[in-house]
């Protein structure tokens, strides 16, 4: 049986998207001496039960700059025009923020390891060398990236999210597994699950749930990907982060079956802003699922009547023209098919 929602009487209130947009959209400086764009914040409600969330935020940036010239498959020479001091702990990645010789290299990924990887004291010229890792959306630096800007962030890390290790836990921590709120993270090689284990002195730490309970070292959140939070007890949880706006595509290869993906940007979203066409790779037998809160819609493109069609829901009007998708929730992307080269641009900011 369908369910029909209605755009008007959806849970959504447009007062409520208003308010949403003017806090979202509060910002001031970060990091005065590299020129970046201003911080952003990201508020999560997480209530009881399972809740699929996206983090839409980039940890603020450390190092900005241009590629001087590819050096090999793993090294570029760069010049850099703005930096932070980053913590040596954090695990840094390089985003392509744009490329004169190839547009289509935006939102490249390339990791490169921890904070203390990007030689912070040499001058301004100076030489990155990126790791082998499947969240690397290359396998080698083409050689075409000379002249591109790019950007260095952070991952955020669990610890940044829900607290753990070095800092108070925001999530339930109980000796049972059971009993214990988990999180489960979606990355390239699949997902990982994990638990906050009482230390006996000190706080707890991030721990897998799989056999043997080994702990895990402040684990990281892929950039584009989705969580998985559990709580089977307790009351709502609300918390904000601080971070930086996405101002360049995601790119996050997509494997054959389903993705847990998130937003690009802290706003609200519709189904057209996701630019699943068949130009882009999207086909009928795909399925875009989104969480409601006790159970998944689905929705696919039907080619033969050209529009979007819910398959366990009618909505009023076009389905892609609703706000559907919100900032701190995670879609799954069910491909029939693998798609490496998958992408969302962020929506312009429209204060």
């Amino acid at each position: 049986m369908k369910t029909k929602l209605s755009y008007l009487n959806f849970p959504i209130r447009r007062t409520a998207l208003l308010t949403f947009f003017f806090i979202a959209g509060w910002t001031f400086s970060i990091f005065a001496q590299t020129n970046t764009p201003t911080g952003t914040y990201q508020t999560f409600t997480i209530p009881t039960g399972t809740t699929y969330l996206g983090v839409s935020i980039l940890k603020p940036a450390v190092l900005r700059g241009t590629v001087a010239s590819v050096l090999s498959n793993t090294q570029l020479s760069v010049q850099v025009t703005g930096e932070s001091a980053p913590d040596s702990k954090d695990s840094l990645f390089l985003e392509i923020t744009s490329c004169p010789t190839d547009s289509s290299l935006e939102g490249e990924r390339f990791f490169l390891g921890s904070g203390d990887k990007i030689n912070s004291a040499a001058g301004q010229s100076r030489i990155l060398t990126i790791l082998t890792s499947p969240e690397n959306t290359r396998s080698s630096l083409p050689p075409t990236l000379a002249g591109a800007s790019f950007i260095v962030f952070p991952a955020w890390t669990l610890e940044d999210l829900f607290g753990g290790g070095t800092k108070p836990g925001r999530i339930k921590s109980h000796p049972v597994v059971a009993l214990s709120d988990s999180v489960t993270v979606c990355h390239a090689a699949g997902q990982s699950t994990y638990w906050l284990k009482p230390a006996k002195t000190g706080l707890p730490c991030w721990n897998l749930t799989v056999r043997p309970l080994a702990q895990a070292l402040n684990p990281i959140l892929p950039p584009g990907a989705g969580l998985i939070v559990r709580r089977p007890s307790g009351e709502t949880l609300r918390f904000s982060i601080l971070g930086e706006s996405r101002q360049h595509l995601l790119r996050r290869p997509l494997r054959a079956g389903p993705n847990l993906i998130s937003l690009p940007q802290p706003n609200f979203s519709k189904i057209s802003d996701l630019d699943l066409t068949p130009q882009q790779g999207w086909t009928s037998g795909d399925i875009l699922k989104i969480w409601n809160g006790l159970a998944f819609r689905r929705f696919s493109w039907d080619s033969s009547q050209v529009k979007w069609i819910g398959l366990d829901t009618e909505i009023d009007g076009k389905i892609e023209d609703v706000p559907l998708l919100a900032p701190d929730r995670s879609f799954i992307l069910e491909k029939t098919q693998a798609d490496p080269d998958f992408g969302i641009r962020p929506l312009p900011e429209s204060l």
